[in-house]
């Protein structure tokens, strides 16, 4: 798989990708949601991009009962995390945030609840 740059190149890897409030390859999330509702096995790769353009990965691989997270933001130039961080979580729950916003979050988690992904 290409190691993704820009969104381009993420998308036509597969990756879900969030670039400038748009929701790209939107059926991979639609198709791993409706996995995770039937409790199949599935993965996926997200990619959402700072403003300044710098990509951030999720990856989640789903066994059939736990979630399994790797967050990716050393190509974060701007950013504080510059490590890679794994999870073991149990859920992955539509919630709302301020602004009436949706977002995904995995719960239940073995360290904090993880990381968010924006639904749009």
């Amino acid at each position: 798989m290409v190691e993704p740059h820009n969104g381009e190149q993420a998308e036509e890897s597969g990756d879900v990708v969030f670039l400038l409030g748009e929701m790209r390859n939107r059926e991979k999330w639609t198709s791993f949601m409706q996995n995770v509702k039937k409790n199949q096995p599935d993965h996926v790769r997200v990619t959402m991009y700072t403003i300044e353009g710098d990509p951030i990965i999720h990856e989640l691989i789903y066994d059939g009962t736990l979630f399994q997270s790797t967050y990716d933001a050393t190509r974060d130039k701007y950013g504080s995390r510059e490590e890679i961080t794994t999870n073991t979580c149990k859920g992955l729950e539509l919630t709302k945030i301020e602004r009436g916003e949706s977002v995904y979050v995995l719960t239940d988690c073995e360290k904090q609840n993880g990381f968010y992904i924006p639904s749009l």
